[in-house]
């Protein structure tokens, strides 16, 4: 059996910055790959050309890129998948109108719920377009439960007879545990660890404030916040780190300012160098359902 994985997302390179797709690609594919199904991992050519290191690469796993619809298609007849599995939802409309290839949809961010945050984009399109690419699917994926239960509504507008079936499968976000490290006990300083892309639905500063404050007046022991940040990795800016204006008020023996690490670097850090990670933000309704 082959499974022909598309999504917005280079193969994971662990020397490289890598973004969310590609992680999910990657776990995705190796769940496959370990229950003995070929696949072929596609992403527009545009992000970046294939990796040639053989160590990266998991067995039986192909890679390519494509280049516009009519390419695409030549790909996927090329290689006749028995499953498609699209990685990101907008990939949908790049498929061919003919298609008979079971599709399976990987909704694992909900998208709607960040368009509701951005002023440039019209929800009410937005909407209609994600209606449309569900119509076209076959079954679907999300991270958690949650999502499940937010996708349900869409799909019965999309016309799914739901009563009997629910087309859904919850597969959450994987990883693979690190080394084990031994605890210190005798700390000089205790280093919290934080940061990612920042979007107009996540918003950390009033958290941080908090933490900035407290590690200020810490009196028996020494706190550091490091915080990588930075662009996307493909909105085509350099990756350097990024300050927005309350963070200019932060003390710099207290707080230091990085940009985004290559996977591998960061991994390194985080198993080595921090002692608490810290992911809190304002709730929205974005962060009710997203999978951090």
């Amino acid at each position: 059996m082959k499974v022909l994985l598309l999504t917005h997302g280079t193969y994971l390179q662990p020397d490289n910055i890598v973004v969310c797709n590609s992680v999910r690609a990657y776990y995705l594919s190796k769940g496959l790959l370990d229950n003995g199904i070929d696949v072929v991992h596609v992403y527009p050519e545009v992000l970046g050309p294939p990796t040639h290191n053989k160590e990266y690469i998991l067995p039986r796993l192909s890679i390519c890129t494509y280049k516009g619809k009519n390419n695409l298609a030549e790909l996927i007849y090329q290689h006749n998948p028995d499953v498609l599995v699209i990685g990101y939802w907008e990939l949908m409309e790049k498929l061919p109108d003919n298609i008979t290839i079971p599709i399976v949809l990987d909704v694992v961010a909900p998208r709607v719920l960040e368009v509701i945050y951005q002023s440039d984009r019209s929800l009410d399109t937005e909407i209609q377009r994600m209606l449309n690419v569900y119509q076209r699917a076959d079954r679907f994926i999300t991270g958690n439960n949650k999502q499940r239960h937010f996708l349900l509504p869409w799909l019965i507008l999309a016309g799914f007879d739901c009563r009997d079936n629910i087309p859904i499968d919850v597969i959450p976000i994987s990883t693979e545990p690190g080394e084990a490290h031994s605890s210190i006990s005798d700390k000089s300083i205790w280093r919290f660890v934080s940061g990612g892309v920042s979007w107009p639905w996540r918003r950390t500063e009033n958290y941080f404030d908090a933490l900035v404050h407290a590690l200020g007046n810490l009196s028996d022991i020494s706190g550091r916040l490091s915080l990588f940040s930075g662009k996307y990795a493909y909105s085509g800016e350099n990756n350097s780190a990024l300050k927005k204006p309350r963070e200019d008020t932060w003390p710099d023996d207290i707080v230091q300012h990085n940009p985004l690490l290559p996977y591998r670097a960061l991994e390194d850090y985080l198993s080595r160098q921090c002692d608490i990670g810290v992911e809190l933000a304002d709730r929205t309704i974005e962060r009710e359902y997203s999978q951090s």
